[in-house]
C-alpha cells in the first residue's frame, strides 16, 4: 500500500469510494456477504418448481415514515424503489455523510429493472380509487428513480437515471465519476436495482442454466442464473475526500464507456471490439500498466458465447502477458446470480471488499477451465479458492467490467485507498465498525426530514424495530404494515379449524394454505381478499411460483393478472378448476 504523499500528483483525476451498501441474495449485509465469497457459497434458492433464482429477503419491508410517504404512496410504489431508497440511505450512513447537511451538491446516477409493476397497478385501479393516473404512472415507471431519492432525501445536484441494460449500474458509477471531476457535484451516489421475484427465475429461458449452477469459465458452463440484487456506492473527489478525513475503502482511477456499433452478429450479441475499446480506454485514463493490474472482475455470465468474447476482449486490451502478469478472473454471478442492472456495481463492491481484506474470491462451482478461452496464453487465471493478495512493489489494482445488451460497455479500474500518513497496512482490518441502521454521525432522524414534523413522519408508519446487530433501527414499515395503519386487522385472522372446514376443494386447500405462508396469515378465509390481506405483485409471483408443483398443469399457465382479477381462495381456486388439465 502505498503512502497519500507519494500519490498526490497522480490522484488529481481520482474519485474515493466512501461508503457502500447492497441488498444481495441469501446474506443479511455485506459483512455476510464477504464471507460468502471467500468460502465459495452459492447464496441462490431453490424454488418449488426446480429453478434457481437469487433471491433477497425483506423486500417487502420499507420505512415508509423516514422518506415521507403515506401509507397509499408506499403501497403504489414500486418495490424496486423502495429497496433502492433503503439502500440509498444506508450507503450514505455507511459514508457517515448525511445529505441534509452536507455543504455542496450531492448526486445520485442509477437505473432499475424491467417491471411489470405499472401493468399491475393499472389492473388493480379499483384497489387505488382516490389515486389519480397520474399518480399510478409517477409510482410504476421506472423513470423516476433518481428523481425520488433527490426528492426523498433533498439531494440537489444531477438526479440521473440510466438504462443500458447489465451494464446500468457500472455505467452509472462511470458518469457519477465523471460528473464529480467536472464539479456537476461534490458527493454522488451511484448503483441500480432489480427487483422482479420468483417470476424472474423463467425469464430468459434460453440463457438460462439446465442444472440451477452459473458456472463462469467453466468448460460444464451452461447459462446463467436470474437473481435479485441492488447495491449503491457513496463517491467524491479524492483529494476531497482526503481533506474532510473520509474514510476511503478504495479508489477509482480511470472508467469509460464505449458502444459495439454494428460490428456484430446481432443486436443482441456481445462483441470483442466493443469491450476492447472501453477496457483499452480505462487503463489508458487511469494511466496504468495491464500487468500491475491483479484482479478481473468480470460481467462473466456462465454463458459459452458471453464468456468466450470477454476473455478474448481482455486478452486482447492487455496484450502479450509479461512474465510477471497473473490475473486472476472472477465472476460474482457464480455466487448469487445475476442481478441485472445491479450486477455491475455488486460486482464493484466484491472488488472493493477484496481489496480491504488482500483477498481474491473464486469463482463458485469451478473446476476446469472451458476449452474455448485458452486462458493459458492470456495470462489470466481462474480458481476456485480464494487468492492471497499480498502487498507488492505498488498498489493493489483490480478491473470491473460490463457488458449489456443494446452494445453499452463499461470498465473501472479500481485501485486500494493510500494509506493516510503512512499507517501500518494491517490497521485497515481493525478499523472501528460505523454504527449500522443509524441517522449518520449521530445525526437524529428528524434532522434528515428536513422540515417535515414529527406529526407527519408519525402518521405514515409507526412500526420499528431491533437492528440484529444490537443497533436502534429505523422504523422499517411494511407494505402491509402501511396499509394497515389506516384500518383494522383483517378479518381474515381467525379459528384454524373454521378455516379448514371453509376450504372445500382440493384447489381451495392448496390455494389457502399457499396464501397463508406467503402472506404470513394465520388462516385465510375463502373469500378474503388477497390485497386486503396485504398482498402485493410480489408476493403473487412467490404464489405463482409454489401453486404451479402443487396444482400441477391446471395452475401452470396462471399469471399475476389473474390474482388482480380473482383476489379470493373461492375465485381463483374456481379459475384453475374451469381450465382443467392444458
Amino acid at each position: 500500500m502505498t503512502d497519500v504523499e507519494e500519490t498526490d500528483e497522480d490522484m488529481q483525476s481520482a474519485v474515493a469510494v466512501i461508503g457502500m451498501a447492497a441488498r444481495v441474495p441469501g446474506v443479511a449485509d455485506l459483512d455476510e456477504f464477504w464471507g460468502a465469497l471467500v468460502s465459495g457459497r452459492d447464496l441462490t434458492t431453490r424454488l418449488e418448481g426446480g429453478a434457481a433464482y437469487g433471491v433477497v429477503a425483506g423486500t417487502e419491508r420499507f420505512d415508509a415514515a423516514f422518506f415521507g410517504f403515506g401509507p397509499q404512496d408506499a403501497q403504489l410504489l414500486d418495490p424496486q424503489d423502495r429497496v433502492f431508497l433503503e439502500c440509498a440511505r444506508e450507503a450514505l450512513e455507511d459514508a457517515g455523510q448525511n445529505p441534509r447537511t452536507y455543504p455542496g451538491a450531492v448526486g445520485v446516477y442509477a437505473g432499475s429493472g424491467e417491471s411489470e409493476h405499472l401493468a399491475v397497478l393499472r389492473a388493480q385501479r379499483h384497489r387505488f380509487p382516490e389515486a389519480t393516473d397520474e399518480q399510478l404512472r409517477l409510482a410504476g415507471s421506472r423513470d423516476f428513480l433518481t428523481g425520488r431519492v433527490a426528492y426523498a432525501l433533498n439531494l440537489q445536484g444531477p438526479a440521473v437515471t440510466v438504462h443500458t441494460g447489465c451494464s446500468t449500474s457500472l455505467v452509472a458509477v462511470h458518469l457519477a465519476c465523471q460528473a464529480l471531476l467536472a464539479g456537476d457535484c461534490d458527493l454522488a451516489l451511484a448503483g441500480g436495482v432489480t427487483v422482479r421475484g420468483a417470476a424472474g427465475a423463467g425469464e430468459g429461458d434460453d440463457l438460462l442454466s439446465a442444472d440451477g449452477r452459473c458456472r463462469p469459465f467453466d468448460a460444464d458452463a451452461d447459462g446463467m442464473v436470474a437473481a435479485d440484487g441492488a447495491g449503491i456506492v457513496v463517491l467524491k473527489r479524492f483529494s476531497d475526500a482526503l481533506a474532510d478525513g473520509d474514510q476511503v475503502e478504495a479508489v477509482i482511477r480511470g472508467s469509460a464507456l464505449s458502444n459495439d456499433g454494428s460490428g456484430k452478429v446481432s443486436f443482441t450479441a456481445p462483441s470483442v471490439t466493443g469491450q476492447v475499446a472501453a477496457i483499452r480506454s480505462a487503463h489508458v485514463v487511469a494511466d496504468v500498466c495491464p500487468d500491475s493490474i491483479g484482479y478481473v472482475e468480470a460481467h462473466g455470465t456462465g454463458t459459452l458465447i458471453g464468456d468466450a468474447m470477454e476473455v478474448r476482449a481482455l486478452s486482447e486490451a492487455f496484450g502479450q502477458p509479461g512474465p510477471s502478469r497473473r490475473c486472476v478472473l472472477s465472476s460474482v454471478k457464480s455466487n448469487i446470480g445475476h442481478t441485472d442492472t445491479a450486477a455491475g456495481v455488486i460486482g464493484l463492491i466484491k472488488v472493493v471488499l477484496a481489496l480491504r481484506h488482500g483477498l481474491i474470491p473464486g469463482t463458485a462451482h469451478f473446476r476446469s477451465p472451458s476449452p474455448h478461452l485458452d486462458l493459458e496464453a492470456s495470462g489470466f487465471v481462474v480458481t476456485r479458492d480464494a487468492t492471497p493478495w499480498p502487498p507488492g512493489h505498488g498498489p493493489r489494482r483490480a478491473g470491473v467490467n460490463a457488458t449489456g445488451i443494446g452494445g453499452t460497455n463499461a470498465h473501472l479500474l479500481v485501485e486500494e485507498a493510500p494509506t493516510p500518513d503512512g499507517a501500518a497496512d494491517e490497521d485497515r482490518d481493525h478499523l472501528p465498525a460505523r454504527a449500522a441502521r443509524t441517522a449518520p454521525a449521530g445525526v437524529d432522524a428528524a434532522v434528515w426530514h428536513g422540515d417535515r414534523t414529527g406529526e407527519e413522519r408519525d402518521s405514515a408508519a409507526p412500526a420499528a424495530e431491533q437492528d440484529a446487530g444490537g443497533g436502534e433501527s429505523g422504523p422499517a414499515t411494511s407494505v402491509r404494515d402501511a396499509d394497515e395503519s389506516e384500518s383494522q386487522a383483517p378479518a381474515a385472522v381467525r379459528d384454524a379449524s373454521a378455516a379448514a372446514a371453509e376450504a372445500r376443494t382440493p384447489a381451495e386447500k392448496v390455494i389457502a394454505g399457499v396464501w397463508s405462508d406467503v402472506l404470513g396469515v394465520a388462516d385465510v378465509g375463502m373469500d378474503d381478499d388477497f390485497f386486503e390481506l396485504g398482498g402485493h405483485s410480489l408476493h403473487a409471483t412467490r404464489v405463482l411460483a409454489r401453486l404451479g408443483p402443487a396444482l400441477g398443469s391446471q395452475a401452470r399457465r396462471l399469471t399475476v393478472l389473474d390474482i388482480f382479477d380473482h383476489p379470493t381462495v373461492r375465485e381463483l381456486a374456481a379459475l384453475v378448476s374451469a381450465s382443467g388439465p392444458r
